[in-house]
């Protein structure tokens, strides 16, 4: 060999050529070159996964974000039901005219705003009792179990849309599958810890990537079915709840299968009910916060009005392009789709 190469080789018995120590050490640098890039990639999706309460957070997030994104083709499904019951005429485009007749006393692109109201007003009194369960009482894992189960019936349930039960599908969505997503939410994330800040953050931040993968990965094959059947809206809705209804309760499963029972970690007041504990928790906590940390608490002012704008923000873009821009169920996922593709810059500038 060359006298400047860093391998030498020395001849064996047999007359065959055996590596030196020189060899080795080039071997076992590339060998922990490649184990280096797979503990990197570890970090950035599986963070902290040794945990199996931090495993059941991204089991999770991937069934949980699989729910909520399939609302997307349920709710084109509903205003084509909407549209048809009420009369009105449809474009060549596939899209439909505001003729200005009513359906169940409301203007048919109405529907999905109503429906959006109705689930904030209901999600925001379940929401204080489903914080004193998760807060004040033992039972924080049996209850995440029963409202992840009934999450993934009412999606279930929907495969089931025609032109006589999607009002009622409407009164599903709005109540019991908004209150279950926001409950289960709550209870996923009382479970998320870590002793330093640093590592926190590098949990959320994966967790965050995996909720953007599902929903994209989710409307991407959605959306591929969709453009190749020729389905209208209603059968794709179908599809999208029977898929999301497999996925995302395998998901779920997987996550609850994981989580442990967790004792209360406040006591409950005699006399005092779960619901108005729960009222009372808020208040003490927000009133603390604002003669305290008063930065902190306009903070919580406004996240919750951004986390309300972003929860509507689905309906309202679809009511728009639908009605304003008058396109079909085909463009309008074509423009979620290209705002789900920018997602994942966001994340990565993030972590």
């Amino acid at each position: 060999m060359s006298s400047d190469s860093p391998v030498e080789t020395v001849p064996s018995n047999e007359g065959e050529e055996v590596v030196t120590a020189a060899a080795a050490t080039t071997t076992t640098t590339t060998t922990k070159g490649k184990k280096g890039c797979c503990v990197k990639s570890k970090k950035f999706f599986l963070y902290d996964s040794g945990r199996k309460e931090i495993q059941a957070f991204y089991f999770n997030q991937v069934g949980r974000s699989v729910l909520f994104i399939s609302f997307m083709f349920l709710s084109l499904g509903i205003l084509q039901l909407a549209f048809q019951t009420a009369g009105c005429p449809q474009n060549e485009n596939g899209s439909y005219e505001n003729c200005g007749k009513k359906v169940y006393g409301m203007d048919p692109s109405s529907v999905l705003s109503v429906m959006a109201l109705i689930g904030g007003l209901s999600t925001a009194v379940f929401m204080p009792y489903a914080g004193a369960v998760v807060d004040f009482s033992d039972h924080r894992l049996a209850f995440g179990r029963i409202c992840a189960i009934l999450l993934v019936l009412t999606n279930f349930v929907q495969i089931f849309i025609f032109p006589s039960t999607w009002f009622a599908m409407v009164i599903l969505q709005s109540v019991i599958a908004a209150s279950t997503f926001m409950a289960n939410s709550m209870v996923m994330w009382s479970y998320v810890n870590a002793p330093t800040d640093h590592i926190l953050h590098g949990i959320t931040s994966s967790g965050r990537l995996w909720e953007t993968i599902a929903m994209l990965s989710f409307f991407i094959v959605v959306g591929i079915v969709q453009f190749t059947s020729g389905w209208d809206s209603v059968t794709v809705a179908r599809f999208s709840q029977a898929l999301a209804s497999f996925v995302g309760g395998i998901g779920l499963f997987l996550a609850y299968k994981r989580y442990e029972p967790v004792k209360a970690v406040k006591t409950l007041e005699n006399g005092k009910g779960l619901f108005v504990a729960g009222f009372v928790e808020i208040w003490s906590t927000a009133s603390s916060l604002c003669k305290t940390e008063p930065s902190a608490f306009w903070f919580l002012i406004a996240s919750m009005f951004n986390e309300a704008a972003i929860s509507s923000f689905t309906n309202l873009a679809i009511i728009y392009l639908s009605e304003q821009l008058q396109m079909s169920s085909t463009d309008v996922v074509i423009f979620i789709l290209v705002n789900f593709v920018t997602n994942p810059i966001g994340v990565a500038i993030h972590r």
